[in-house]
């Protein structure tokens, strides 16, 4: 009997290399041969066949490690699964297999195990949507705005010049907020990326990243605990 399996999942994940080592002798034990394709960053990609050749990949700064495709075949030709990993938004993680129903069975059980082992403590932050944050902060200060300012009794229209004044304020705002979001969301990617390939240079690079992420959650904690007591002594 012959079965497939397939599942998606678009967490967060950072791979080192024991996790490579894991997923391909993973692999490997249901007698398949493994192969792997390696896309960088400079839209070059590689295929090797061992893993010992992967992870000596230098994954420079220059030429990063974009996506991993470790393809494995049966040596009966009666089972074939893939496993994708991806710094990418929309396609982040997916296992794939088929052929004979026990082998895509023990892959469903016990390659999604170890997928779920790769998922950083900051998953949720590298998947969070910060159109929906400035949406939110957006609507908040028009809400407080509308509230504060009180209703003018004068129905007069606005003069030119005082129409022009309004929307070079406007134009002003949305032009800052439009900035900042960019440099927010270009800050959360560099430091909360979705997808990280921790070998070679860029284990160095992911160490670094893991400092910067603590301090901006240490900073972020102590000055909400701050703001907390200065707002109950107050």
């Amino acid at each position: 009997m012959e079965s497939t399996f397939r599942v998606k999942n678009n967490h967060a994940f950072v791979v080192k290399e024991s996790d490579i080592k894991k997923i391909w002798d993973k692999l490997e034990s249901f007698d398949k041969s493994v192969t792997a394709i390696v896309e960088f960053t400079d839209s070059i990609e590689r295929k090797v066949d061992s893993c010992e050749t992967l992870i000596q990949f230098e994954n420079s700064k220059k030429r990063q490690i974009k996506r991993i495709e470790l393809m494995a075949i049966c040596k009966e030709k009666i089972n074939i699964t893939r496993v994708e990993l991806e710094n990418d938004e929309y396609r982040t993680i997916s296992i794939a297999s088929s052929g004979d129903d026990e082998t895509v069975t023990k892959i469903g059980d016990q390659i999604p195990e170890i997928i779920d082992g790769l998922k950083p403590w900051y998953s949720m932050i590298a998947r969070l949507d910060l159109i929906w944050v400035c949406s939110l902060i957006i609507f908040l200060f028009g809400f407080f705005v509308s509230v504060m300012v009180p209703d003018s009794e004068s129905k007069d229209p606005l003069s030119f010049d005082q129409a022009l004044r309004a929307l070079s304020i406007l134009g002003g705002v949305l032009f800052t907020g439009f900035f900042a979001y960019k440099y927010v969301n270009c800050f959360k990617k560099t430091i909360f990326p979705i997808g990280c390939f921790a070998l070679g240079q860029g284990k160095e690079r992911y160490e670094m990243q893991e400092k910067i992420r603590w301090s901006v959650v240490v900073a972020l904690i102590i000055s909400l605990l701050s703001s907390t007591i200065y707002g109950l002594l107050t």
